[in-house]
């Protein structure tokens, strides 16, 4: 190059330098001019000197190489790949972003733009442009230092049309949120850091990287597929797999117009199922599962229509549930139904859950259960005992109204309570006990059952529905299902049964289908059946068809049905055996050949008879059988037993007689047997009957007896009672009972006062002819003691027999019972005042004072016998201290007459108190004042017992204790727990109109200033904070 060309260059360039230290003077950004001859880059003014590690020494220029040395190393190889001379576009310009190291060694994200410009040749002379680290600043996330959504998109924009395809990933971090609380926002950003560096390094400057909202960032992988996109993002799970796990959502992106919106859509929706999924993996974009996504929010739009609508396209169908046996119908539970108007009829599986996320099922839950009592209160009129059950979802539950709203709902109906059932699925009532209890109480006080559907599926025992007070379990269908196919799941359901009969919960079986299934149902004797063996859902018409309208075929079908099932389950339980029946109610039969004479008995039993005696497994002859029965009959019935077996030999008659008898296993039973004389054979006295124990028997009473009595027999030289039937009044539940009789002296079943005389009836009741009746008092099963009536006698009169006693115990009235407790309770009376420093007995009837004791014992010439003389005392002793901290509890004073009025008022309130300052022998004190009050329900007369105590040092401490509970120790403001007790008292008094305004003053950076200055330095913001503000 000659003289005259350089001469021309370095005009040339000294033009470009003097127009961009002109233009630079005016600009936040680098302009530059790029020598591309002499490889100088040159920079308008000293900024960028300042700012990054250029023009060190106080150099103007420097090399393409030295500035590469400032690039962030992740993109320096995208920027070399991105040189001058493979970057231009037809209009020679250049523009490119990336990212440099400040002096901090931050990266800072630029942008650098840049035109060709050529010399007379047309050969390019220089690049002169601008480098910004300003226009992006609003595109780049301050946190990670990543592009932001604005420039994803923006990015997604530019490449449209460009051929380029890929997959768009969205990664969220799991439980970024547990992850702050449990640990803080420091320890959260750190995590989301590392996830973008993580990120960052794996695409290697070959896909964008970018940060989303909160925890979710963003990778644009260009021309990826799908296997490269899920192994990008499992290369990611695993090197964060020890920090945090991270769930994605993918979708594919064509960079067709509009395609960068529907792509991040689409990844959004891919990673919100996810999360939902399972958290930790990938998910791709699924059109199908986006469809039905639309389809359900265009449901869901519907259904918020139909409920602003009067819930129009709701309807309800009522399926029938039968009792069993009888096939009688008890009821009808109610089902939702919906019906689309865009869509047609909707399945419950579908919308009903859509009406819980959204909230919308509890206004339609109501309108069900209104709608539902009404047609329960029309068809009432066909069925007066009709029920009706409706659903209530754990979502209606959690709404504070819930118990109140189904209230109302029945009220309005006319309905009584036992009308209706609430059915709640299994799993609710396992997460809340104490709200759901609550709630429960408040119905059941109505009448309201409670039922458990699709018991089974879930994990609740019955003993803890019990403790609910639930009144039926419905069985799942997949439980009854084929069940005779089934042993395992037969088996279940009868333990089921068994239990749910043993705890007294009713048991409804659902999904019955066929006449197989309710076969084997009925074997396990639960109280319902529904399913669609007997009708499936119907609309009300159909349902009044099957049911009520009695002319129609439909009614006339369903009515033969039931028949024929009720003549298959008739024809099964006739189908019975003789000795089968005996053997179940373990009736033994028996012959007995007796020839005095020659001293030769003989008996006969069968199997069943061998069995109630205990000898199935012996083999005996008819001489041992007899031996056997006869040597454990109680000696105390010998005689008896012989003169009912003479009877029926000599008369003829058929005789039973009663007795105990020694059993091998069981010990003392009670034995009732039945015989007659039969024909004679070998010369022999022939006789048959039959034998049964009794004393494991249930016998209601057909009436209430008249007399209330207990019997046991006593044999002296065992030391043993036995009981001819369970004991009813007396407390205890042994039959068989030894060390008698110190175990009832012991047991204090016998009063201490009858202890001696009662010892006496029991010792040596051999040498006794005659017993003397005797009174006394015993236990009852009640815990307390009542008077009866012993009676004693011998069960015969050998010297076997005379060890033994007929014991019969008849219980008397109370009468007596009544004056003792009489003396009790005036003795606890007596004590119950012992702490109290005055007290009266008023009669509010007849205006007189019938005792006084204490202080007010010694102005009883004051009060002249009168009960409004001492009531007006009263009065004005607590006016002697005025003012609103000198009484608790009482929102006005009384004049003598208006504490009358407080003691007769509410009579029902047995009793009350009121504490209040009064002066006491010259001392100002604390006192109680209470008032039990009594109301003789024979003549309707007024008693009041007044007890004055002294509280005085309880109220002071109380008072104390208030003051410190109430209030925040350091700022001795009001705490929280007093706060919401305010907030809570004024919405009970304001009700749901109550109108108000919550101010919640927070400090600043509060938690910086506790690190930084210490909990001192924060205590005393606190307070004045406290100072200033209130």
């Amino acid at each position: 190059m000659n003289t005259v060309e350089d001469s021309n260059y370095e005009y040339q360039i000294k033009a470009y330098l003097d127009a961009i230290r002109c233009f630079g003077e005016n600009t936040d950004d680098y302009l530059y001019v790029y020598e591309i001859r002499k490889n100088r880059l040159w920079f308008s003014g000293n900024a960028i000197r300042e700012k990054y590690n250029l023009l060190k020494d106080g150099k103007e220029y420097c090399s393409l190489d030295e500035w590469f040395s400032i690039v962030y190393p992740p993109d320096i190889k995208f920027l070399k790949e991105s040189t001058v001379s493979r970057r231009w576009n037809k209009k020679n310009t250049y523009n490119i972003n990336y990212r440099i190291l400040d002096k901090d060694k931050n990266p800072i994200w630029v942008n650098n733009r840049g035109k060709l410009r050529f010399d007379e040749a047309g050969k390019p002379l220089v690049l002169v442009g601008r480098v910004s680290d300003v226009v992006l600043k609003q595109m780049v996330d301050p946190l990670t230092n990543l592009f932001n959504k604005t420039k994803l998109l923006e990015d997604g924009k530019n490449a449209q049309n460009s051929g380029i395809r890929g997959y768009f990933l969205l990664v969220g971090i799991d439980d970024l949120r547990k992850i702050n609380i449990k640990y803080g926002w420091d320890y959260g950003n750190r995590i989301i850091m590392h996830v973008a560096e993580t990120l960052n390094e794996l695409s290697q400057g070959k896909y964008g990287v970018y940060r989303m909202d909160g925890d979710c960032l963003a990778v644009r992988l260009v021309n990826a597929t799908k296997e490269e996109t899920q192994n990008f993002f499992d290369e990611a799970q695993k090197i964060l797999s020890l920090t945090c796990t991270i769930s994605g959502g993918s979708a594919e992106f064509k960079n067709k117009k509009g395609e960068a919106e529907n792509a991040y859509q689409y990844a959004e929706e891919a990673l919100s199922k996810s999360k939902k999924v399972s958290k930790a993996m990938l998910q791709f974009f699924s059109e199908e599962d986006y469809k039905k996504k639309i389809a359900d929010t265009l449901l869901l739009d519907e259904l918020n229509q139909s409920v602003k609508n009067g819930f129009r396209g709701f309807s309800l169908c009522y399926q029938p549930q039968i009792k069993s046996s009888v096939y009688d119908l008890f009821g009808a539970e109610a089902l939702l139904r919906y019906n689309s108007p865009s869509v047609g009829r909707q399945m419950p599986d579908r919308f009903i859950p859509m009406l819980e996320n959204s909230g919308l099922i509890y206004p339609v839950g109501l309108w069900v259960l209104e709608t539902a009592l009404k047609q329960c209160a029309v068809w009432r009129k066909n069925s007066p005992k009709f029920h009706i059950s409706v659903n209530v979802s754990y979502v209606q539950l959690k709404n504070s109204h819930i118990t109140r709203d189904v209230l109302d709902k029945l009220y309005a109906s006319g309905l009584p309570g036992s009308a209706l059932t609430i059915e709640i699925t299994e799993s609710m009532q396992l997460q809340d006990y104490e709200h759901f209890n609550e709630i429960v109480s408040a119905w059941k006080e109505e009448g309201i059952e409670i039922s458990v559907d699709d018991f089974g599926t879930g994990y609740s025992s019955l003993a803890y529905l019990k403790n609910l007070a639930v009144d039926e379990i419905k069985i799942d269908k997949s439980f009854v299902s084929k069940v005779y196919t089934n042993t395992y799941n037969y088996l279940l359901l009868k333990n089921m049964m068994d239990l749910a009969d043993s705890t007294q919960i009713r048991v409804c079986c659902e999904g019955v289908e066929d006449d197989k299934e309710l076969q084997v149902l009925e074997e396990l004797n639960p109280f319902l059946f529904q399913g669609y063996l007997f009708s499936k859902p119907c609309e009300k018409k159909d349902f009044e068809k099957l049911f009520f309208n009695g002319d129609n075929s439909e009614y006339k079908e369903l009515r033969k049905k039931i028949s024929g099932i009720q003549k298959k389950n008739f024809d099964r339980f006739l189908n019975f055996k003789p000795l089968e029946v005996l053997k179940a109610t373990e009736v033994g039969l028996w012959i007995m050949r007796i020839d005095k004479k020659a001293g030769v008995y003989e008996m006969y039993a069968d199997e069943t008879m061998r069995h109630v005696m205990g000898a199935s497994d012996k083999n005996l002859s008819p001489e041992e059988y007899y031996q056997f029965w006869y040597s454990r009959i109680n000696s105390g019935y010998y005689t008896y037993v012989l003169e009912s077996l003479d009877r029926m030999a000599h008369d003829g008659s058929i005789v039973q007689f009663q007795y105990t008898w020694i059993h091998p296993e069981l010990g003392d039973v009670l034995v009732r047997g039945t015989g007659a004389r039969i024909e004679d054979s070998d010369g022999m006295v022939c006789l048959q009957g039959y034998h049964g124990m009794i004393n494991n028997l249930v016998r209601p009473e057909f009436i209430e007896k008249a007399v209330m009595a207990e019997s046991f027999d006593y044999d002296e030289n065992r030391g043993m009672i036995y009981f001819h039937s369970q004991r009813s009044l007396l407390a205890g539940e042994e039959i068989h009972e030894g060390n008698f009789p110190e175990s009832w002296i012991n047991k204090k079943i016998v009063h201490p006062h009858f202890a001696s005389d009662f010892r006496k009836i029991f010792i040596g009741v051999d040498k006794k002819d005659n017993f003397d009746d005797m009174e006394l008092m015993l236990k009852t099963k009640h815990g307390d003691y009542g008077w009866f009536k012993l009676s004693a006698r011998h069960l015969g009169l050998s010297e076997d027999e005379k060890s033994s006693l007929f014991v019969q115990l008849v219980q008397e009235d109370n009468e007596r019972l009544v004056n003792l407790e009489n003396m009790r309770i005036k003795d606890f009376y007596m004590a119950s005042l012992s702490d109290s420093i005055a007290y009266a007995e008023l009669d509010m009837e007849c205006g007189w004072i019938q005792e006084l004791g204490g202080l007010w014992q010694k102005l009883e010439n004051e009060f002249e016998g009168k009960v409004d003389n001492l009531l007006q005392y009263l009065s004005d002793k607590r006016n002697e201290c005025a003012g609103e901290d000198s009484y608790i509890g009482v929102e006005k004073e009384y004049s003598g007459e208006g504490l009358r009025k407080f003691i007769e008022s509410e009579t029902d309130k047995k009793t009350r108190f009121v504490i209040y300052k009064s002066i006491i022998e010259g001392n100002e004190r604390w006192v109680k004042l209470v008032i039990h009050t009594f109301k003789d329900n024979f003549s309707g007369s007024v008693y009041a017992l007044l007890c004055l105590k002294d509280v005085d040092e309880r109220i002071k401490n109380e008072i104390v204790l208030k003051e410190v509970a109430e209030k925040d120790s350091l700022t001795h403001l009001l705490n929280r727990k007093s706060f919401e007790k305010h907030i809570d008292g004024y919405l009970d008094f304001a009700g749901r109109s109550g109108e108000g305004v919550y101010i919640l003053f927070d400090i600043d950076y509060f938690k910086s200033i506790n690190d930084k200055f210490g909990h001192l330095k924060g205590d005393e913001i606190l307070k004045k904070n406290g100072t200033y503000s209130f």
